[in-house]
């Protein structure tokens, strides 16, 4: 008598036996492949064109709230945006800590605080 584990893996054995079998006579399988491999790219330039919107939606957003700041006269508010923010720039976190030691010694009090309360 069979246990329950290896009737079941009997049927799995059968269902894969069934399932390659099917595949044989299948003359379309190749066409159904190339359907798939189609929709997949489809849906992946769709995805990186919907990605590519949304990142020109914000990075439109927040160029528009830059130019806010700095036709508002306030300095502190910008300078903290752009290097904080790190808006408009490819991300160096050593580079944006130097310009804020740099801004800190030239007296900017928003670097000065900055630079006691984020640095040992």
């Amino acid at each position: 008598m069979q246990s329950f584990s290896e009737k079941k893996a009997r049927q799995q054995l059968d269902r894969s036996l069934e399932l390659i079998e099917q595949i044989k006579n299948d003359k379309n399988h190749a066409k159904s492949k190339l359907k798939i491999f189609k929709k997949l790219t489809l849906a992946k330039n769709d995805y990186e064109e919907a990605k590519k919107e949304a990142e020109n939606k914000y990075n439109e957003k927040l160029n528009k709230l830059f130019r806010v700041i700095c036709a508002s006269d306030d300095y502190e508010t910008a300078f903290e945006m752009r290097l904080l923010g790190g808006f408009g720039y490819k991300q160096d976190i050593a580079q944006g800590q130097e310009l804020i030691k740099k801004a800190s010694r030239l007296g900017l009090t928003s670097a000065i605080t900055w630079l006691c309360n984020f640095t040992k």
